[in-house]
This record gives structure tokens, sequence and C-alpha cells, in this order.
């Protein structure tokens, strides 16, 4: 009997504790949700209660890490009326509040809903928001303060990692082109922000390297060759080089024609001006004199002693004409006297005399010493020039001897028409 008692009392002991396990699992609660993010995004996150007793006034402090993110927003439109919030968004921690002093409210649901801007330099983590409140603020309408629980929540942040470009292609349009033809480079990267291109001779030497951010490039060869290029694609990450790609640079038609030569070299026509003409020859070398007319026949020597001696007595009249100029002041003053004009005479008569025995004589030696050798002189003349003769000289003689007897005459004459 005693035992069935103690039985008894065992199960309703049980029983009465089962209540008290119920309460203890429905206990009141503030709490925060979770999400995810990456650099830069935009996330939401809720605040709401749930369990409520019934309260009728309640305060929450709301803190984040504001090195990750920023927040933007805050929408109170919720189950709760006449929530009210910091006066300034970027205020830390950021407050959320709401009262109702009529009754006690067992409203359950979302509080508030936060927006947060995660930040580019956000790198890889969990971020808590978390929830905090004074004992005092959360009451019911009998001012008793009720005891919530606090859920913190966090935003998990994944930050991309940077990376370099992931492609790098260069193409040219054709396999061969001529000298001074443009070619035109074309090229892409994934995740390239700028390129460098490259172009090479058939030895593998740095023709051009050029830095740009546009993705095509026009370049021109003025030797003909086998050329290749490669184009490096670069981002703040690292940078990867394409492929090499080969084309051929030829000489052009026009100049492999035979007509470009002659442009080339000197034309015929431009060899004789270095050198000196054969017309410029006989002007250095002197020219035959002439054979005198005494290389004539033997018939035609009176003819040319008859023109010496015309010659000669047309000199001695320019002569005395001459020499009666320069020297009319002495003659004036020899006329003065009565005696010379007797003794004048006397010289004038005997040198004309002399002379024309002179003339005749000289003419004669002229003409018999050279009639022969002109004859010799003639068929030798261009091998051998001519041997100076003695005729000169005393034709000379002849011609001073003329114009002596002029002047004498010619001052006898101007005393007689004086007197």
């Amino acid at each position: 009997m005693k035992k069935r008692v103690i039985n008894l009392l065992a199960v309703l002991l049980m029983i009465s504790m089962f209540p008290f396990a119920a309460f203890a699992d429905e206990m009141p609660a503030f709490s925060v949700t979770s999400a995810e993010a990456k650099p830069g995004d935009e996330v939401e996150i809720t605040v709401s209660c749930s369990d409520n007793p019934g309260i009728t006034a309640w305060k929450l402090d709301i803190n984040y890490d504001n090195n990750a993110m920023d927040l933007i927003d805050c929408n109170m439109e919720c189950a709760f009326l006449k929530v009210m919030g910091s006066q300034t968004i970027d205020a830390m921690p950021y407050v959320i509040s709401w009262s109702d002093d009529t009754k006690d409210v067992t409203t359950n649901g979302t509080m508030a809903v936060l927006k947060f801007k995660i930040k580019d330099t956000a790198g890889d983590g969990d971020y808590k928001i978390s929830l905090k409140y004074d004992e005092d603020n959360v009451y019911d309408l009998s001012e008793t303060n009720i005891a919530f629980e606090t859920k913190d929540g966090t935003i998990s942040v994944t930050a991309e990692k940077p990376k370099p470009p992931q492609t790098a292609v260069v193409t040219v349009d054709k396999d061969s082109y001529e000298v001074n033809e443009n070619v035109k480079f074309s090229f892409s990267g994934e995740l390239a922000d700028k390129y460098v291109i490259s172009i090479f001779d058939d030895n593998n030497s740095l023709v051009n390297s050029t830095e740009m951010t546009e993705t095509s490039y026009t370049y021109a060869f003025d030797k003909a060759g086998k050329y290749s290029c490669t184009v490096t694609a670069y981002n703040d990450h690292g940078s990867l080089e394409s492929s090499k790609i080969y084309f051929t640079v030829k000489k052009n038609e026009s100049e492999s024609t035979p007509t470009s030569k002659p442009e080339s070299t000197p034309t015929p026509t431009s060899k004789p001006e270095s050198t000196p003409t054969p017309t410029s020859k006989p002007e250095s070398t002197p020219t035959p004199i002439p054979t005198p007319t005494v290389s004539q026949s033997r018939g035609s020597s009176s003819t040319a002693s008859k023109d010496i001696t015309s010659k000669a007595v047309s000199s001695k009249n320019v002569s005395s004409k001459k020499t009666a100029v320069s020297k009319t002041p002495s003659v004036q003053s020899i006329a003065k006297a009565d005696s010379d004009t007797d003794s004048a005479k006397e010289i004038t008569s005997k040198e004309s005399a002399f002379s024309s025995v002179i003339s005749s004589e000289s003419v004669s030696s002229f003409d018999t010493s050279h009639t022969s050798a002109g004859l010799t002189e003639s068929s030798e003349s261009e091998a051998h020039p001519p041997k100076k003769s003695k005729a000169p000289v005393i034709v000379i003689v002849l011609i001073v001897l003329a114009a002596v007897g002029g002047g004498v005459l010619f001052i006898v004459n101007k005393n007689k028409q004086s007197y």
C-alpha cells in the first residue's frame, strides 16, 4: 500500500513539472536575421520580436562594424506602431524605440528593417549585427520589467579575390603585307584594362613596343622581312602574355620592276659633264701660223713687194702725222732760223735717195730668200713651225726712217707756210 502511494506522488510530481518546461522554451526574444553579401553589395537585415508576453514599451541599441559596412536606411513601418529611430542614420549605435501607455501589446513580428551597404574594402568574414537593451527600457503596463532574450545576426562577407587577366589574344587581318603598308593589330583580354604590344623582327630583336588602353594598333614597316608580335594584357592584379603570331612584309611590286633602277643610278648624259669635251682641246693648242705670201710662185713676188712698199709708205705717213703733232713746239723754234732751212733741204734729199735704195734692195732680197724656202715650208708647216726671218726687222727700220723723213718734210713745209 505504501509503495502505491509513493509511485502516485512521483507521477504527479512529474506531471506538475511539464508546464514549467514548456514555459522555459517559450521565453520572449528580440532577434536579428542573418545574410550573405559581397563587397559592394547592399543587404537587408530584419529585427523582430517573438513570444511576447505583453509589453507597453521597448528600446533597443543596434551595433555593427562600421569599418566593413554602412547603415544606409531603416524602415520602421512594421507590426509595432509609432516606432522611432535615432536622429541620424550614421549614429553609432543606432537606436530604435516604441511605446504605448494605454495597454500591453502582445504583437510578434517585425520591429524594423535595416539596410546595410558592404564596403568595397571589406574582407572575408562574418560581421555581427548585435542587439542590446537596458532592462528598465522593456516593461509592461504595470511597469514591471519583462526579460527578453537577444539573438544577434551576422552578415557573412565573401570577398572575391582579385584576378589577373584571364585571356590575351592578338590577331592581324592577313599574313603578308607590302613595305609601308599599314598593318592593323587587334587584341583583347578578359579582365584586362591596358595592353602592351611588342613587335619583333626575324632576329627576334624588338622593333616597336607601345602601351595603350585601346584594343587596336596600326603600324607600317619600312623594311621587308619576317616579323612576329605578342600582346601582354594587364590589370592591377597581374598580367598575361598572348601567343606569338607571325607575318611577312614584302617589297613593293613597283620597286621590283626594272624601270626603278635608272632612278638610283646616274644617267649616261651626266658622265660627259665631269670630263672635258673634245672641243676644248683645240682651244688650248696654238693654231698653225699661216704661211706668208712669199710661198707662192715666183711670178707673184713682185706683187707682194708692191704691197709691202705701199703699207710701209702709208704707215710712214701716219707716223709722220703723229710725230708732227707731238713735236710741234720744237719745230716752231727751229723754223725761225733762216739758216736751218737750207740744211734741212739737203738732209731731206739725201734721206729720200737712201730710203729708195734700201727699199728696193730689201724687197728683192726678201723675195729671193723666201720664194724657194716657201715651197719647202708650206709642205712642212704642219710638222715644223716656220723659222723667224730677218725681213721683219728690216721693214721696221725702213718704217722708222720713213717716219723721220716725213717729220722733217712736215717741219720744212710748215716753216715755208709761216714765212
